[in-house]
């Protein structure tokens, strides 16, 4: 991909400073982006040494358990 190409000749190391993810079929809608969010989140907010503690998660997604309405994610293995 170009902007990987980009990011490593900047000298950003992948699995690191960003990673790329592909979704062959998905299209950028915001129930797609509610699918896959939580994704981004874990990267972004994780500090590599400490897992983001799945409550945590639920919460910025607005997802409770057993709570009617909440949204369901599935998990996205690539």
């Amino acid at each position: 991909m170009l902007m990987d190409e980009v990011m490593r000749e900047r000298g950003y190391t992948t699995g690191k400073d960003w990673i790329t993810r592909r979704f062959d079929g998905a299209d950028h809608s915001p129930r797609a982006w509610r699918e896959r969010l939580h994704i981004p989140l874990k990267f972004l907010l994780s500090n590599r040494q400490t897992e983001v503690p799945e409550h945590a998660l639920q919460t910025i997604l607005g997802e409770v358990p057993g709570r009617p309405g909440s949204t369901k994610r599935r998990e996205i293995v690539d």
